[in-house]
């Protein structure tokens, strides 16, 4: 009786165990879903860990401008005169107790001058964390680009290499009816042989770019392919309208709040050359005659000179230093632009040569050569090379839109346009 209603028990065991397997082994064969750009700079700009520290400095500096907000507190002192002494003295007969309420008045504006360097490190923190989130999410296109690239090639490679095999078929069927060379068979499967090297060549680099890419959000591959593609009817924006955006570029506008905060630094500096003043009112009791009087007092320190200048010097340094820095990069921000406007003028003209005379006339050469060959005239390797021409062209067009975007790439970055899927 035992053993009958334990078999029962265990095979539900065992089909239970077996759909949980099944299940398991499912799902670890499940298909990894595309990554569009959008997705890989949100993945990028959420988990980057050299993102991770701006927020915290942004913090940092908002409680020092709590700080900053902070006014001189007022002191209250206790003061016993005559307590010990002589004669009359003795017995603290003729003692004096003093209790004076002080405050410290800051004069030269100190309180608004801290609280406005304050805010420009806030603004200076903030412009600093958009700029690296610009640089993260460029680094991030151009590695989106790159896998894009090597997908697009080793579809080009498998076309050309499906032709190439059609080809080999053919001179190996020539082959066993004794017509074909045995140079030209040689030379064709050693092209085979190439592309087919090519191709595994380029599955390696595409898993690389993989793992590049993943590492910015700090993850494994969590891919399959990258969507995207190179625009063929891309045309370069204009000059003037890419120099007009260095005014209101994330670097300038950086420049700009660190030359604010030099400002800001030496007003202040400046403010805290002004002496302050204290202003005291107090009560006194003396216990000769049990009489209390009031007092007043005022203090300042007495400088002839400002105890400050040195620190006003520094600051007026640092200030001209700010602003030297912002015209030269200014200056360098629109050679850069303008370098590379010429590189995107440059190979917009090789696209346009090589669409509209090179590929055409590659076309032309592989549909006569491919006629020849019916006739008989030419042999299959003349196919298979210009076969080979057209591939190269293909590739050619492939390398030069690849190398526009990631100039294109460079340009969004100056002017402060986050890459956008296209």
């Amino acid at each position: 009786m035992k053993t009958s209603s334990f078999r029962p028990t265990l095979w539900k065991i065992t089909v239970v165990l077996s759909v949980c397997l099944c299940s398991k082994s499912a799902l670890a064969i499940e298909p990894l879903s595309d990554i569009t750009l959008k997705q890989a700079i949100k993945n990028t700009l959420d988990n980057n860990p050299e993102l991770k520290e701006y927020p915290f400095k942004i913090r940092y500096q908002k409680a020092l401008s709590r700080q900053a907000e902070i006014k001189p507190t007022p002191q209250i002192s206790l003061e016993i005169e005559n307590i010990l002494g002589t004669q009359n003295y003795s017995l603290g007969e003729q003692s004096e107790i003093t209790l004076t309420l002080s405050q410290n008045f800051e004069l030269g504006e100190k309180l608004f001058h801290r609280l406005a360097l304050s805010q420009s490190k806030e603004d200076s923190n903030h412009l600093e964390f958009e700029l690296a989130k610009l640089d993260i999410a460029a680094e991030t296109s151009r590695r989106f680009y790159e896998v894009v690239y090597l997908q697009q090639l080793s579809r080009l490679i498998n076309e050309n290499l499906s032709k190439q095999k059609l080809l080999y078929k053919k001179i190996n069927r020539l082959a066993q009816e004794g017509i074909a060379d045995p140079v030209d068979q040689s030379r064709i499967k050693l092209l085979l042989k190439q592309s087919n090297h090519h191709l595994l060549s380029i599955s390696k680099q595409n898993d690389l770019a993989k793992i590049r890419l993943s590492a910015m959000w700090q993850s494994d591959i969590d891919f399959d392919n990258a969507v995207g593609l190179f625009d063929s009817n891309f045309h370069t924006p204009s000059k003037a309208g890419l120099l007009n955006k260095i005014e209101t570029s994330p670097s300038q506008l950086h420049y700009l709040a660190l030359q604010r905060m030099a400002d800001n630094n030496l007003k202040l500096e400046k403010a805290k050359g002004v002496q302050d003043i204290t202003f005291g009112v107090g009560i006194k009791h003396k216990n000769s005659d049990a009489a209390q009087t009031i007092n007043f007092g005022m203090s300042m320190p007495l400088a002839f000179n400002n105890p400050n200048q040195g620190r006003i010097e520094a600051a007026k340094i640092k200030l001209q230093e700010s602003r030297t820095l912002q015209k030269e990069s200014t200056q360098k921000l629109k050679l850069k632009i303008t370098e590379y406007w010429m590189s995107l003028k440059n190979i917009e003209a090789s696209l346009q040569d090589i669409d509209s005379q090179l590929v055409p006339e590659s076309e032309k050469l592989l549909t006569t050569s491919l006629a020849a060959y019916q006739r008989g005239t030419t042999s299959l390797l003349q196919v298979m090379e210009a076969q080979q021409i057209l591939f190269e062209l293909r590739t050619k067009q492939l390398d030069l839109n690849k190398q526009r975007q990631l100039v294109l790439l460079e340009i969004e970055r100056l002017v402060g346009t986050q890459p956008i899927a296209q």
